[in-house]
């Protein structure tokens, strides 16, 4: 069974210095993180209570600072006793005391993937008959460049190209347009994958015996599932689902957007949960090795 929730949150203190303040139980926090395989960034909303204003003071950042000019590290890891994964690391965009009652809480707003998104550039002209493959790497060295972002997976990337071309913009729009629904930046690692195409790493099995909450529930491609609160689930991975309730749906999918919220505080009661979408109607799926 899954008891005793634990966290522990880094935050980078200022730009460009390696120096981090950390946070443990006991304080109270409320976590709301979204990831996914489509072209906006993961997200987290984050509020951590009744902190000393000493620590309040260190951490602030005001939500009007530009980014690209300041980033700051932050991580999330859970889990249950001293067994913790990483759940979110990115950008931190705010960080905002405010009283609710007789609580201070410190709102944290943070997304993955910030400076390299906004920021980097790609200009290259290429002559007819350049793999396909060689671009996408160049335009990823080159999103990874001097960044916070590494390079992951890259799968199968087929074909040449048919005439000259030359690139001039944003990286990472240009990346979406031309692979679109392919490329995404988890955790402050960018992977290229096609939809039969998934993350190298073991197979969890989720079932009524070790999380799985209701019913799974189909909608247009996707089917998504509520299951207690599952730290180690990585977007892009193979999932096993077996259903009591509706077997139709039972199978293997590919992880395609997780949601992960709720509380972890001993002084109050709460709950936390897991919603997994699964890429739904893909057979065959690959695993590639992980970066």
């Amino acid at each position: 069974m899954k008891f005793n929730r634990n966290y522990r949150i880094t935050i980078q203190k200022k730009p460009n210095i390696n120096e981090f303040i950390e946070i443990l139980p006991p304080f109270t926090i409320h976590f709301d993180i979204v990831r996914n395989t489509s072209s906006s960034l993961n997200k987290m909303s984050l509020q951590i209570y009744n902190l000393s204003w000493k620590y309040i003071e260190k951490i602030y950042r005001d939500p009007y600072e530009k980014v690209g000019e300041s980033y700051r590290n932050i991580t999330l890891e859970i889990g249950y006793n001293d067994k913790l994964s990483l759940v979110f690391s990115g950008s931190l965009l705010s960080a905002q005391p405010k009283r609710q009652g007789n609580d201070v809480i410190l709102d944290i707003v943070a997304n993955d993937g910030a400076i390299s998104s906004y920021n980097s550039y790609f200009s290259k002209a290429y002559p007819a008959g350049i793999p396909a493959l060689t671009i996408v790497k160049d335009l990823m060295n080159a999103l990874t460049k001097d960044t916070e972002l590494k390079i992951g997976v890259i799968g199968e990337v087929k074909g040449t190209s048919p005439r000259p071309q030359t690139f001039n913009g944003n990286t990472w729009s240009i990346l979406q347009e031309r692979h679109p629904n392919r490329v995404y930046i988890d955790n402050e690692i960018i992977h290229f994958m096609n939809k039969d195409e998934t993350v190298g790493v073991p197979i969890l099995s989720i079932d009524s015996n070790n999380g799985l909450l209701g019913t799974p529930q189909r909608t247009h491609g996707s089917l998504t599932v509520d299951i207690l609160l599952e730290p180690h689930v990585i977007v892009g991975q193979i999932i096993s689902l077996s259903s009591q309730v509706n077997p139709l749906f039972d199978g293997t999918y590919k992880v395609i957007g997780i949601k992960h919220s709720g509380t972890i505080s001993e002084a109050e009661s709460g709950q936390a949960k897991t919603t997994l979408d699964f890429l739904y109607g893909i057979g065959n799926l690959k695993d590639l090795n992980r970066f």
